[in-house]
This record gives C-alpha cells, structure tokens and sequence, in this order.
C-alpha cells in the first residue's frame, strides 16, 4: 500500500481485535495476564495516533523493516539481487530516520519512551499512561512487588491471593484496554473515511457497560 497511515490503520485495528478476544478470555478465567494483553493494547493505540501527527512515524514504522533486512544481510553476508537493490534504494532514508550521532541505529522503531509518546499523543493518553499503564509496570516487569500482593508462599505450596487491590488491577486494565481498542477503530474510521459499523458500535455500546469498568473516550484530531 501507497499509503502507510492507511496500512497502519487496517493492520492496528485487526490486531487489536484479535488482542479483544484474548482479553475476554483472560478476563473469563480471571487471569492476571490480562494486565499484559491491556498494556500492549494500549501501545498500540499510542502508535497510531501519534503516527497521524507526525507523518514520520508511519514511514519509521514501515521502514524498520527494511532496516531488520540489512542487518541480516551484513551479518549472513548475501542476499538475492533485489533485496540489495531495495535496500540500497531506502539507505539514506533509514539512515535519517534510524542512525544515531555514534553511526549505530535505534533499538526499536519509534526511538521514543512510551511516557513520551503518551504526552505527544494527548491529555486522555497521558492520563491513561499516568493512572493506568505506569502502575501496571511491576506486574509487567516481575518486581517482587507483583508477587507479594498475589500469593502466599507457604514451604510446600503457593497460596493465591484474592485481594481488593489486585482486582482493581485487573479492573484497571480492562478499562484501559477497552479505551486503547474504540480509540483505534474510530481513528481508523475517519482516516479511512468509512462508514461507522453496526456491529461494531453495538459492541462498543456493549463492553462500555461491563459492570465496574470506566471507559474514557480518547479524542484524536487527525
């Protein structure tokens, strides 16, 4: 596709879709993982929308690829002739956008923190990054924190914990994931210029009312 905004769109939207039906699962089962399910969720509706601000982070996006691309190839060494030839063709490109003072490249496509990004992409993200998505981060990243308030670990056992604050979690994070999925399909809409789907403002309607979530509306101006 000529348009990367357009592809970004389509393919962010599927995937948080797909990521919808593992949350009800999760959510089902009252697994914790959800929390994990939710963060990327969320990532993904920060992408997207600061990449309809900054036209940029579509072609970083899309180029990153190309960039995996020739790192293998100076590692293996070889490659069909017209890989070369693509490659060689987006070189200065990736170098602008990928290449750092010290000549090597960024570590990941955006080259920016999420907090950074979340400020970028507007008030209702950086609340979300604020009181949802930062707390969850111990969970996320193994701190002995996450596994105190969780269980109890007896000589012989570990006793799950069943306690307030770790279902507020979980609360939190389908809340936020249910924000980050309707961000991303009404932004895609308008960039789209499609119409607005039954079916899916009916399941919208719906996962709003889940009792004791909140769900905020996140308003972006393409």
């Amino acid at each position: 596709m000529k348009n990367d905004l357009h592809f970004m769109c389509k393919i962010f939207s599927k995937r948080q879709a797909e990521q919808l039906k593992s949350l009800n699962i999760l959510s089902e089962n009252n697994y914790n993982d959800l929390i994990l399910v939710a963060r990327s969720m969320f990532e993904g509706s920060i992408y997207l929308a600061n990449s309809i601000k900054d036209k940029d982070m579509c072609l970083r996006w899309r180029l990153y690829s190309v960039l995996h691309d020739k790192k293998r190839m100076d590692k293996e060494g070889n490659a069909p002739p017209e890989i070369v030839d693509m490659i060689n063709k987006w070189l200065p490109e990736i170098d602008r956008l990928f290449k750092k003072k010290n000549g090597e490249y960024q570590k990941n496509w955006h080259g920016k923190t999420i907090k950074d990004l979340a400020a970028n992409a507007g008030d209702e993200f950086l609340h979300f990054y604020n009181n949802y998505y930062s707390l969850m981060s111990e969970y996320h990243h193994w701190d002995t924190a996450a596994f105190g308030k969780r269980y109890k670990i007896n000589e012989n056992y570990i006793d799950e914990i069943k306690s307030e604050e770790v279902e507020l979690e979980r609360v939190l994070a389908m809340s936020m994931a249910l924000s980050s999925a309707f961000a991303t399909f009404n932004l895609s809409q308008k960039i789209l210029n499609s119409t607005r789907n039954e079916k899916l403002a009916g399941l919208e309607s719906e996962l709003k009312n889940i009792p004791g979530t909140i769900t905020k509306t996140i308003s972006i101006s393409p």
